[in-house]
């Protein structure tokens, strides 16, 4: 049975317009200046080279993880990231998070391979998302509609995921390869709503031989 294609429509903007707040290719070494490489507590394995920054798995439990530094939005977001994913041969959840402190909400590209992990949001081989406080379990986010697509069909191929969020309103729309057909709909919880101040990559999965590169990423807002 064919899967239901939703046309997506971006959030509604003020009469200014989208303003871009980050704009990052990682061609150079400045680019990552201020980047948060030692956000699990542990120095995360990266590369930077051929105009991407690689987040490597190369030890068990270590690495993986970054985040931007500070931006600041009022209202609408929208995130629009160039990256490719790799999972080696054990449970993957690499992926994108918008942050403020410790709380967060996250898109986790998941592939447990039906282990039975992670699967409390969707099925072990759909991308997640899940709004995090004080590393909790966290909150599935309410969802009205989620396309099939799944994680490992956007794996080792460079892929372009548009995030749209609204602070106030708490809805969240996102489009996996930029097609301009929405893959998840939802509304997070008004408990669980805040206004970003950063972004996070994880490639984290178990053990080792994992990845995310992140080509570029691009912050836009609406005032």
């Amino acid at each position: 049975m064919a899967s239901l294609i939703v046309l997506a429509t971006p959030l509604i903007a003020n009469a200014g317009g989208w303003k871009t707040t980050i704009s990052n290719d990682f061609s150079k070494a400045s680019d990552i200046i201020d980047w948060n490489f030692n956000a699990n507590a542990l120095p995360t394995d990266y590369l930077l080279e051929n105009g991407y920054l690689e987040l490597q798995m190369l030890q068990t439990d270590k690495g993986g993880r970054v985040i931007s530094p500070k931006f600041q939005i009022v209202d609408n977001l929208m995130v629009t990231v160039k990256h490719y994913l790799h999972q080696g041969r054990s449970a993957y959840i690499g992926g994108i998070a918008l942050i403020k402190d410790d709380k967060y909400i996250g898109i986790d590209f998941q592939n447990s391979g039906g282990t039975g992990y992670y699967q409390e949001c969707s099925d072990y081989n759909i991308p997640r998302v899940k709004a995090v406080y004080n590393n909790a379990a966290g909150n599935c986010v309410p969802k009205s509609f989620q396309s099939a697509t799944t994680s490992s069909s956007l794996y080792n191929h460079w892929i372009t995921t548009v995030i749209q969020y609204s602070p106030t309103t708490g809805k969240l729309t996102i489009d996996y390869e930029n097609d301009k057909k929405v893959d998840f709909i939802g509304t997070v919880k008004k408990s669980d709503r805040f206004v970003p101040t950063n972004i996070m990559f994880t490639g984290y999965g178990w053990y080792t031989g994992h990845f995310q590169r992140i080509d570029s990423v691009k912050i836009e807002s609406t005032e």
